[in-house]
């Protein structure tokens, strides 16, 4: 995913998550939101995984903290396995509020 977002290939994204994700997004807004985020955060750097959560046998949270040239932040990615379907991106929030970890400016 972060390979595709360096690359501003954001409707590729979007076509990789699930249908519920699709449901609840719209694509417009979805690449609304990933141009600002590009724009705030600038490019990804590199990922360590924090914590990670098991919430039943077809769904898992991640969190991440995520190095972009701008900002240090949590990410979390919530990944479910859909019946007929891959294992999907359900849900991705940035916590740019510091919720689950500190926020840090880089430049």
């Amino acid at each position: 995913l972060f390979s595709l977002y360096n690359k501003g290939e954001y409707a590729e994204i979007y076509d990789l998550s699930c249908d519920s994700f699709k449901n609840a997004t719209a694509r417009k807004d979805f690449l609304t939101v990933m141009g600002t985020k590009m724009k705030i955060l600038g490019e990804f750097k590199g990922l360590k995984l924090q914590y990670s959560n098991v919430i039943n046998s077809k769904s898992v949270e991640l969190y991440y903290r995520v190095d972009y040239i701008n900002y240090s932040l949590i990410e979390e990615f919530n990944y479910i396995k859909n019946d007929g379907q891959k294992i999907c991106l359900q849900a991705m929030y940035t916590d740019d509020a510091g919720k689950h970890g500190e926020v840090i400016k880089l430049h």
